[in-house]
Order: C-alpha cells, then sequence, then structure tokens
C-alpha cells in the first residue's frame, strides 16, 4: 500500500488572463498536452479545469460553440495522457451579451459577470437551457464540478435549487455524454451556497450556516450515481474559509465521498506572478491533513499560474505520494527537483529561493547563469513554454527582485538620491509586469499599477520609501513619471502610481502574500 493519498490531481485555473506563458488561460493544445505528461511523471491521476464557459452568454454563438468544442480535445488529450478530467462550472452565472465582441480567449469575463437566480423561473429556464447548449459541446470530461460561490451564489439561496440544477445536468448527460465511464457530478462545498458575497465583504457569513443545511440535503437528496463531492480548504485558519469545510464534511459522515481540495497552499490567491516557496504552509497543511488519507478518494490542489508555482507544485506531490518528505528541508527538495528537470542544483536553488534571499546571499551573476543554463532531462520537455522560456522567465525574476534589493540597499544621501532609487526600482517593477501582464480581474484597466507588484518585490522598495522619509515637489514627480513613461503606462498614470507609492509606501493595499 502507498503511503501516500490513493489519488491525487490538480486544478488549473483559468480565471485571470495574462501573458504566455503565466497564465492557464494563455495555453495552447501543445502546453496543454505537456503539462498532462509532466503530471503523469508526477505521478497524478487527474486534472481538473475550469473551461470559463461562463464567458459564452447565452444564447451561444457559433464562435462560442466553435471554441467550446475545441476545448472538448483538451479533455479527450488528458485522458490519453493517463489523466482522469474533470471541469468545473458556476452554476448560476454567466456574461453579458456585450462580451462575444470579442474572441472567446481574448475576454476578460468579471466586468461582464451576470448573476442569476434559481428561485427566479425565467432565470431557472435560462441557465438550464444554457447549459445544455454547452455540455453538448463538452460531452466527454469524466467529472462536471459545481462550485457553490466565489464566484457565484447569491444571498438566500436555497439547497433545493441548487441540486435541482445538478438533476437537471445529470439529465442532460444521460443524453449527450460520450466518455468511456458514466460521468461523475460533483459538488464543490467552498463558499457557502446562499451566503451574501454580494453586500457584505468576502467571508463575512458564517459558513456553517448554508454549508450544514447543504449537506444535510444532499444526504437526504443524493444526486444520481455516481456522484462525491469536492471539499476545499484555505491556505491557513483564520483566513478565507480555512479548513471548517473539511471539519463539517467530516461530521456529516461524507469523507468518504470526498476528493480534498487544499487550496492556495501551491500558489496563493491573489497573487501577481512571482516564485515564492510555499514549503512550510505545504508540510502544516498536509500534516493536518493526512489523517484522512485512508478515508477519502483523493486530494487536489489549484494554480492560475503553474509556470510560478513549479516548486511548490513539485513539493506537493512529493508531500502527498509520501509523508516522509514532510521532514526534508527546503534545500533537499529543491536538489531533488533540480536533478527531476535536468539543471544545475547550485544556479537553480538559489532562483527558485530568491524572494526570500537577500542580495548578499546571492551570486551577482545568478540570472546569466540561469539564461545559459540547459535542463537536460525529459520532464523538461513539458514545461509550458519550453523550458528555455522557463530559465528566461526564471533569470528576469531574480534579475528584477536583486535590482530592487540593490536600489534599495542604503538610505539616500539627499532628494536626489532617493528619487534616483524610486526610479531605478520602478523600472524593475514595470520591466517585470511588462512581461507578465497580470491585472487581476481586469476590472480596474491593463495598465501598470501597483497592486499588480507581487508583495516580494514592492515590499523593498514600500520599506525604503518609509525609512528615507524624504518628500518629492510635484515638478520633480512629474519628471520622474516622465522617465518612466512607456508601453506599461503613459506619464499621467505613472505620475498617479508615484503619488500613490509616496503617500502609501509602507500601506499595502491588496491582500497579496
Amino acid at each position: 500500500m502507498q503511503p501516500g493519498f490513493a489519488t491525487r490531481g490538480f486544478y488549473l485555473h483559468r480565471g485571470w488572463q495574462y501573458r504566455y506563458p503565466f497564465a492557464v488561460r494563455s495555453w495552447n493544445a501543445e502546453d496543454f498536452h505537456n503539462f498532462f505528461l509532466l503530471l503523469r511523471l508526477l505521478a497524478f491521476d487527474r486534472v481538473m479545469i475550469w473551461p470559463m464557459t461562463e464567458m459564452a452568454p447565452p444564447p451561444l454563438s457559433a464562435q462560442d460553440e466553435h471554441a467550446l468544442r475545441d476545448f472538448s480535445a483538451v479533455i479527450d488529450d488528458a485522458r490519453l495522457c493517463g489523466l482522469r478530467c474533470w471541469l468545473v462550472f458556476c452554476p448560476n452565472l454567466t456574461s453579458h451579451a456585450e462580451i462575444g465582441q470579442q474572441p472567446f480567449h481574448d475576454r476578460i469575463f468579471y466586468p461582464f459577470l451576470r448573476r442569476l437566480r434559481f428561485d427566479r423561473s425565467e432565470d431557472s429556464a435560462l441557465l438550464i437551457s444554457h447549459h445544455e447548449q454547452i455540455l453538448r459541446c463538452l460531452p466527454n470530461a469524466d467529472g462536471y464540478v459545481y462550485i457553490d460561490g466565489d464566484p457565484g451564489g447569491y444571498p438566500g439561496a436555497k439547497p433545493d435549487d441548487y441540486f435541482s440544477f445538478l438533476a437537471a445536468a445529470h439529465a442532460i448527460l444521460r443524453q449527450w455524454h460520450c466518455g468511456p465511464e458514466p460521468a461523475s457530478l460533483i459538488p464543490w462545498i467552498w463558499a457557502g451556497w446562499g451566503s451574501n458575497w454580494e453586500t457584505l465583504p468576502a467571508w463575512h457569513d458564517d459558513l456553517q450556516r448554508f454549508v450544514v443545511p447543504f449537506l444535510r440535503y444532499l444526504l437526504e437528496h443524493p444526486p444520481a450515481e455516481p456522484w462525491e463531492i469536492l471539499p476545499g480548504r484555505s491556505i491557513r485558519e483564520g483566513w478565507a474559509n480555512g479548513r471548517i469545510i473539511f471539519d463539517l464534511v467530516e461530521k456529516a459522515g461524507l469523507l468518504a465521498r470526498s476528493t480534498l481540495l487544499t487550496y492556495e497552499i501551491v500558489e496563493f490567491e491573489p497573487t501577481p506572478p512571482a516564485v515564492v516557496l510555499q514549503f512550510d504552509d505545504i508540510r502544516r497543511v498536509l500534516r493536518q491533513e493526512y489523517r484522512y488519507r485512508s478515508q477519502v478518494r483523493g486530494i487536489m490542489a489549484n494554480a492560475q499560474q503553474p509556470v510560478m508555482a513549479l516548486p511548490n507544485l513539485y513539493c506537493w506531490a512529493l508531500c502527498t505520494a509520501d509523508p516522509v518528505w514532510l521532514e526534508r528541508r527546503d534545500e533537499e527538495i529543491l536538489s531533488h527537483f533540480a536533478s527531476f528537470l535536468g539543471g544545475d542544483a547550485q544556479v537553480l536553488i538559489p532562483a527558485w529561493s530568491v524572494a526570500s534571499r537577500q542580495v548578499v546571499d546571492l551570486p551577482a551573476d545568478l540570472p546569466s547563469r540561469l539564461r545559459d543554463l540547459h535542463l537536460s532531462a525529459e520532464p523538461s520537455r513539458y514545461l509550458p513554454g519550453g523550458s528555455e522560456k522557463y530559465l528566461q522567465i526564471l533569470a528576469e525574476f531574480a534579475a528584477v527582485r536583486m535590482a530592487i534589493l540593490q536600489k534599495t540597499n542604503a538610505a539616500a544621501r539627499n532628494r536626489r538620491d532617493f528619487a534616483k532609487g524610486v526610479v531605478g526600482a520602478m523600472q524593475a517593477l514595470i520591466r517585470w509586469w511588462i512581461q507578465h501582464g497580470y491585472v487581476f480581474t481586469g476590472e480596474k484597466g491593463e495598465g501598470f499599477r501597483l497592486e499588480y507588484c507581487h508583495a516580494v518585490l514592492l515590499s523593498p522598495l514600500q520599506q525604503w520609501i518609509k525609512s528615507c522619509r524624504c518628500s518629492l515637489d510635484h515638478t520633480t514627480l512629474q519628471a520622474m513619471a516622465r522617465e518612466l513613461s512607456g508601453p506599461a503606462a503613459d506619464a499621467d498614470q505613472v505620475l498617479l502610481v508615484l503619488e500613490d507609492l509616496l503617500a502609501n509606501g509602507y500601506q499595502r493595499k491588496s491582500s497579496c502574500i
């Protein structure tokens, strides 16, 4: 018997769009194929994907039908690579018709999000008929997963509405499904079906008020077989849903139907692109959940930008396969990963851990050594975008982090030094942003903003600004903005960013860690 979890899967979250190959949204069929092969080499046996059918408004256009039918080939490919493939849906969400003016793969969903209610007969009929159109385009998955909120849901939503929709989905699949085995229906228990995300702050409601009745209804009115559930937990207690859902599912006696989703421990969300090791979080969470391994069906993790989270994915894969890895040091895991890719550990380990190191701890030629490196092992061929692109990205991230640390290494002697240090660090931030193009949900526009920078890059500059206690006049700020303007933002936009940075330099406004 294997000491780890019986089955292990990975959720490819396609929610946000930024540049290739960072976001799953940007991948082509070859990238998916390669990543499926990489997962198999890591002994995964399933993959879950959000096809973002919610971006296809009703009625389904010929363009959108074509895009979804194309994606069904990705599902077939996952199965050919040895993975069971699940698809994710937000049961009560779709989009406004205006989104259809853009090609499907270029759409940014959240500004066009349309929330419907099952307790309105016209909404319910529209959702079911539209979902039938969608499932006819995607009839070949092994499992169909329906999240209970975030995104989706609405205040006061009732369990019977959710499960009526699930019954309708089952009837549609009974007619159209063409997989090798009957498809599983899978409630994703996450945000509390019926909780209030419209007027209250996120995760403000008491989840027990919504999850307990939901699970009770599930036990009393189970979906048609085959079915299971996907309970999810966050990276730590006191954040989002913590591990409340796991506890409630255990109390309900539903562990045997469960695949556990350990959300955020491979990649925290929301996170602008950065290589940030989360090995301690992986160890802590898996030590909490390993007691379930003989009771549950399996375990799953997730990422929106797996390219940046590869070391964490590798660590999670080792630790869920064999708990002995929970006791291994970071450097041993990273060295093992370097061998897995066929690369020089003396170069790769500092690069993967650059976010936690200072300039004095890093080789000055680290970026150039990364660009000259070659990965020789088979798994490196399956990195999205290719191994050369991966090493270029890693080199650029290391170079940017090191440049910011160098610019903020010593206190400014005068205002001129201060302005020069801010400009130098900002040039590095903008340079990295141009590389990845992260804009979170896209609702605030697609130009450069401070909140599109990861804290491991922005915080050294913020702390330096605080320590220097230096102010700059408007004329100087305008000159700095002109120097920094370019493809990321014009001078007026950069000026706003500078004013925000200097006014709130050490007060983070986003929830990124």
